[in-house]
């Protein structure tokens, strides 16, 4: 089961990763910029990156699944979501 971001706001902890020059240089430029410690930018660009592959691998399982379980769309369904976003101009 995929943790959710709430789960994933917990009591903080110290990691140690590797960074290459470029990168740590525009967070630093981020977080100057935005008046904020780069420990707290990073922070939230990783939940922000945690919270859309998260969203998108539970979608993609959930899919997974309903295929496993024979669930397909019928062509009146197909055809009708296809038509929603394909509109002549």
């Amino acid at each position: 089961m995929l943790p959710s971001l709430g789960e994933l706001t917990m009591p903080k902890e110290t990691i140690t990763l590797e960074l290459d020059s470029e990168t740590r240089r525009a967070l630093d430029t981020l977080a100057a910029e935005l008046g904020r410690d780069r420990a707290e930018v990073f922070d939230e660009a990783v939940k922000l990156y945690l919270e859309m592959h998260l969203w998108q691998v539970k979608h993609i399982l959930e899919g997974i699944h309903q295929a496993d379980s024979e669930r397909f769309a019928t062509p009146e369904e197909v055809a009708t979501a296809f038509n929603r976003w394909h509109q002549p101009q």
